[in-house]
């Protein structure tokens, strides 16, 4: 039992460094691509000048209809219209409600973090159901990932802040007011942003 505990361990432990063990890309593998999100216009307009060939954009903000459309976390009322009018091909969807209503829209499907593709049988379900890409839970150790290569083909979330927590009502007002608070404080004094995504 303490040998199997140990294995099991030993696959979430961390390097001497600090640093998780690197990924290799598979002999015969199709090679690597970065992409990259956007969250403003500002941000949407500098990358489009570097020509970046896969962007993800929020859905709010002009889409071509070879950029990624970056679907909100909470459908809006009279999401699966808005959804169909896109100019985006391609849709990154952010729950399972919105992997079916893309599928029926004619939308490529690519899934967000969100969806929790942690194992091999979760990246095999979701490119069954058509994703073209499947992006592996943040929480995933490469050897697991290592160990979905092949299924699907996978995306991993490499750099950037991850939402703590995800709320329909606004946040900033009721700590302090709309649009003043950029950060809220926690008992330890820890600092987190907070963006509204409206």
């Amino acid at each position: 039992t303490a040998q199997l505990a140990e294995q099991i361990v030993s696959d979430f432990r961390r390097t001497a460094a600090g640093r998780p063990p690197e990924l290799h890309q598979a002999a015969g593998s199709s090679p690597m691509e970065l992409s990259i999100m956007v969250s403003t216009a500002e941000q949407l307009e500098a990358m489009r000048k570097t020509g970046c060939r896969r962007m993800l954009v929020p859905y709010g903000l002009p889409l071509l209809p070879e950029d990624i459309a970056v679907l909100p976390r909470i459908s809006p009322p009279g999401f699966k219209q808005r959804l169909a009018d896109l100019p985006a091909r391609h849709v990154l969807v952010r729950n399972l409600g919105q992997l079916f209503l893309a599928k029926q829209c004619g939308k490529a499907i690519h899934t967000d973090f969100t969806l929790n593709c942690y194992n091999g049988f979760t990246a095999g379900l979701l490119a069954a159901y058509g994703a073209q890409t499947v992006t592996v839970s943040a929480e995933c150790t490469c050897a697991q990932i290592r160990a979905m290569r092949g299924i699907a083909p996978l995306e991993a979330v490499i750099y950037g802040r991850l939402p703590l927590m995800l709320t329909e009502n606004c946040i900033k007002q009721a700590a302090v007011g709309c649009k003043q608070a950029e950060q809220l404080q926690d008992r330890t004094g820890a600092q987190f942003p907070v963006r509204c995504l409206e």
